[in-house]
């Protein structure tokens, strides 16, 4: 009698258990729908974050990527008379800086102490400022000068501006954003023994071009690639120009 007294108290334990569980159930189920909108809405908002940091972090390996793809150094052109409210691109290279360059290099390789292989080797030291076919062209031309000369050997080469002749805008005429012609006149002065054997004044229409800016080989970004025309004497006390 009393192990079926157990047994029912057992099943009514049982029992009551499972209508506990249902009334949960039920409860669990019958939770307003407001709360399930809100769920919705702060699973929304977490794809949305997750999303936004995904476009962010993209933004900024790009960012990282363009600033290591940088130069590390920019040339700069810096003119010395800037004029009040003047402004200038970082890219844009003064007349002055590209006359100047040009007379540089001119003078550099035809002032030599002997015309004897002199002018060959000067233009094999400032190859890196000449594209290569005015280098070849210069190489040629001075082949021909050395079989027309009288003397080359311990015959000294001086090279300078015309005396009087000092930078003007006018000798700088631009072709294209990176291109140039520059017209130098310079006097020519051989001298021999300490003698003067030649005095010449000649005008050389040079082109000048923008080039790859290194700082080892050519710190300037600029080198002469030709001749805009074939260069010509000048009357210096005349002021007339013989072509």
């Amino acid at each position: 009698m009393k192990t079926k007294n157990n047994q029912t108290d057992s099943d009514n334990n049982v029992a009551g258990k499972n209508a506990t569980n249902n009334t949960v159930s039920r409860k669990r189920f019958s939770l307003p729908k407001k709360f399930f909108k809100y769920t919705d809405e702060v699973n929304d908002h977490i794809r949305t974050l997750k999303i936004g940091c995904g476009v962010l972090t993209a933004i900024v390996g790009i960012g990282l990527y363009s600033l290591h793809q940088m130069p590390s150094e920019i040339l700069l052109y810096q003119t010395p008379n800037l004029e009040t409210g003047s402004t200038r691109h970082i890219t844009d290279v003064p007349a002055y800086s590209v006359y100047g360059f040009g007379l540089y290099v001119m003078q550099q390789i035809y002032n030599t102490s002997n015309l004897d292989g002199g002018i060959e080797r000067n233009i094999a030291a400032y190859g890196n400022y000449l594209s290569p076919e005015f280098q070849q062209q210069l190489l040629v031309q001075n082949k021909i000068d050395k079989k027309n000369a009288i003397a080359i050997q311990d015959v000294s080469q001086e090279v300078r501006e015309m005396e009087g002749v000092r930078f003007d805008k006018d000798h700088v005429f631009q072709l294209t954003p990176s291109k140039w012609v520059v017209y130098l006149d310079l006097q020519i002065v051989d001298r021999f023994n300490g003698e003067k054997v030649k005095n010449a004044f000649v005008r050389y229409p040079i082109v000048v071009e923008k080039a790859d800016f290194n700082p080892v080989s050519n710190p300037t970004g600029l080198r002469l690639t030709g001749f805009y025309q074939t260069p010509f004497r000048i009357d210096a006390a005349k002021k007339k120009i013989h072509a």
